[in-house]
């Protein structure tokens, strides 16, 4: 037996497949982005609230300043009435924001917990991240809309990138067997 022999050998039972650092890099882009996502949607929280918070204060003001300049109770009732309206239109668009943040905040949890399924090479992960992939493609027609900023050219490529990270990456068959689960793991 010669010592090249070793290596030309079937690999055992315990043999797992060297980890590469495609996959490796797939599941910190999740990781990454998620993180990235998080700082957004608490600022569109953040951004809502203070909506919401700023047509709330201002119709209180208002009333204060029509009693104390002795409005009569059915201007009081006209003046509810019509910042009602605009309250209401500011709420519903504050609320939608905040909506958005949530649902956002959810993506961006799936995210980087497939991004750690992915770095432990596990299979649902990969199917996880590239379904989030394919969502992210919305965000990318998203981020065309508003590419007239700088955010809006940052939120594309980023977008962009991820995608097209996951896909080649997770898509090629040599780093798919990678997530092929070995008799004895769990």
């Amino acid at each position: 037996m010669s010592a090249g022999d070793q290596w030309g050998a079937e690999p055992g039972a315990g043999y797992a497949p060297p980890k590469s650092g495609a996959v490796t890099t797939a599941g910190i882009l999740n990781i990454v982005v998620g993180a990235l996502e998080v700082l957004m949607c608490g600022w569109l929280m953040v951004g809502g609230a203070a909506i919401f918070g700023a047509v709330s204060s201002g119709q209180n003001e208002a009333e204060q300043a029509m009693i104390k300049a002795g409005a009569r109770p059915e201007d009081l009732a006209k003046l509810r009435e019509a910042t009602g309206q605009a309250g209401g239109i500011f709420g519903a668009i504050a609320g939608f924001i905040i909506v958005l943040a949530l649902i956002g905040l959810v993506i961006a949890g799936l995210r980087i917990w497939a991004g750690v399924g992915v770095l432990n090479r596990r299979p649902w992960a990969r199917t996880m991240t590239i379904v989030l992939a394919s969502i992210s493609i919305l965000f990318i027609l998203l981020g065309l809309l508003s590419i007239a900023s700088i955010q809006g050219i940052l939120f594309f490529l980023i977008y962009t990138g991820y995608v097209i990270a996951s896909f080649v990456i997770l898509l090629n068959s040599r780093n798919a067997t990678e997530f092929r689960r070995s008799p004895g793991a769990m």
